[in-house]
C-alpha cells in the first residue's frame, strides 16, 4: 500500500524542508525526481510538475549532454555504494544562471525497507542539511520515547504510523497490528467525533476504541500536514484523559 512507503521521518521534517529558501530536490533510483521543493522552483525556474514528470529536467540543468550522461553514471553508482559519495555540480537555472549542487545519497527507511535516493542540494545549504540530520534524530527520540501517543495518518484515517505510547494506550500487541485499522471505523467511539482539516486549530476531546472493546477518553493535539499546498496527513499527539472525565 502506499502508506507503507511513507517515512515518519521524511514526513515529519517535509514542512521545513518545503519553507527553507535552498534548492532541494530528490531522485530514485530511476532518477526520476520525487522531491522538488519550493526553493527548486524558485531558484531553477522550474515548476515540480516539470521536474517530476519527466527526465528532461536533467538535459535542461546540465545541458552539456557529455557530462550529464557521466553524471547519470556517477549517481547510479553512488546508489550502489560506489564511487563518489558527494558530487559537486552547477546546474543550470532556467535565465542561464549558475547554480552550485551537491549531490549525495540519502536512505529512507519504510516498512517494506530502507531506499537509496541521491539529494541535490544548493551548495549554501550544506551547513543546514546537518542542523536537520541532528533534529531528525532528535525527533526519532522523541517519537520512541514519549509517554504521549503520537500517528501519523491520511485524511482518511489509514494509519500511516504509531509510536509504543499509542499502541500501548489502545491495548493493542504490536505497532504492526494497530496500523492495519481505520481510524475513523475502528478507533473513534463515534465516527462523527473525528474533526476535518479545517477543526483542528485546537485540541479536541474523544471518546476511543480499545482492542478489548473498552472505552477511554484522550485528548488530541493535532496538526495538518500539507503536501504541495493541500491538506495531506495528520499528526496527532493523544492524551488519556479518563480519569478526568470520572
Amino acid at each position: 500500500m502506499a502508506k507503507k512507503k511513507l517515512d515518519i521521518l521524511r514526513l515529519s521534517i517535509e514542512p521545513i524542508l518545503e519553507s527553507l529558501d535552498i534548492w532541494l530536490c530528490m531522485a530514485d533510483r530511476h532518477l526520476d525526481m520525487v522531491t522538488w521543493n519550493r526553493a527548486a522552483e524558485k531558484r531553477s525556474g522550474y515548476l515540480r510538475q516539470q521536474a517530476r514528470e519527466s527526465k528532461k529536467i536533467w538535459q535542461l540543468l546540465y545541458p552539456d549532454k557529455q557530462f550529464c550522461t557521466t553524471l547519470h553514471k556517477q549517481l547510479q553508482a553512488m546508489l550502489k555504494g560506489e564511487g563518489q559519495q558527494r558530487i559537486k555540480t552547477t546546474a543550470l537555472a532556467k535565465n542561464n544562471v549558475p547554480i552550485p549542487l551537491i549531490w549525495q545519497p540519502a536512505r529512507v527507511q519504510a516498512e517494506y525497507g530502507d531506499q537509496w535516493y541521491v539529494v541535490g542540494m544548493e551548495a549554501a545549504g550544506w551547513q543546514v542539511q546537518q542542523a536537520l540530520a541532528q533534529s531528525e534524530q532528535k525527533y526519532r527520540r522523541l517519537f520512541a520515547h514519549s509517554r504521549d501517543g503520537i500517528y501519523i495518518s491520511t485524511l482518511q484515517g489509514d494509519y500511516i504510523d504509531a509510536n509504543p505510547a499509542w499502541v500501548n494506550m489502545l491495548g493493542y500487541s504490536s505497532r504492526e497490528e494497530l496500523v492495519v485499522k481505520n481510524i475513523s471505523k475502528d478507533i473513534y467511539q463515534d465516527r462523527g467525533q473525528r474533526p476535518g482539516p479545517e477543526q483542528r486549530e485546537k485540541p479536541f476531546e474523544a471518546k476511543f476504541k480499545r482492542k478489548d472493546g473498552a472505552s477511554i477518553w484522550v485528548e488530541v493535539s493535532s496538526r495538518v500536514m500539507y503536501k504541495e499546498d493541500r491538506a495531506a496527513y495528520y499528526q496527532g499527539i493523544v492524551r488519556d484523559i479518563s480519569n478526568r472525565k470520572k
